[in-house]
């Protein structure tokens, strides 16, 4: 109940709710998680969180040169989805390409004579993901995953535009993620 409780206070920033005696707020929604997280651990960003939210998508992530592998919060009408679905699909694919194409057209891949991969970009990664969708369909009825093929593009297409944009304006953040 409590973990329930703190996941929705992250999804609905600014609301209270009190289970006994104990407060879950969130002034910053899932950017207070990806900091959290990583406090937890002892880790630090190695650049400000990347956020964006509208009615029916929201994501923040950001990496740390301290951890390994990759952690991931998904979540699809509120609910946890522990084992993810076509939403993390399409924002692991959306980071992979639009990170690779950044790479390419600074010619940062050819400086450092390395060839980047999909693990490359999830080392250090800590993430969330939160849709809406109206007729959502899961796995099993646990909903631990989701496999609604339309969302992985429509995920895929904000991701990968709001990240380049990111990668664009932040130019010296965009080498910190590169590197």
């Amino acid at each position: 109940v409590e973990r329930r409780l703190r996941h929705y206070s992250y999804l609905n920033s600014g609301l209270r709710l009190i289970f006994n005696g104990q407060t879950f707020q969130s002034r910053n929604g899932l950017l207070d998680l990806v900091m959290e997280d990583l406090k937890a651990d002892g880790a630090e960003a190695i650049y400000p969180p990347l956020h964006y939210s509208s009615k029916t998508l929201e994501f923040c992530f950001t990496h740390s040169n301290s951890r390994y592998g990759e952690t991931f919060y998904s979540f699809v009408n509120g609910q946890f989805t522990s084992d993810g679905g076509t939403h993390l699909t399409g924002l692991r694919a959306a980071m992979t390409r639009t990170l690779n194409n950044y790479i390419e057209s600074t010619e940062l891949a050819k400086k450092a004579k390395v060839e980047t991969t999909g693990d490359d970009m999830k080392e250090g990664l800590t993430a969330v993901l939160s849709v809406k969708v109206p007729e959502p369909k899961f796995s099993s009825q646990t909903k631990e995953k989701l496999v609604s093929s339309e969302v992985r593009p429509a995920v895929e297409e904000v991701v990968a535009a709001k990240l380049m944009e990111f990668l664009l304006e932040k130019p010296s953040d965009a080498k910190v993620i590169c590197g």
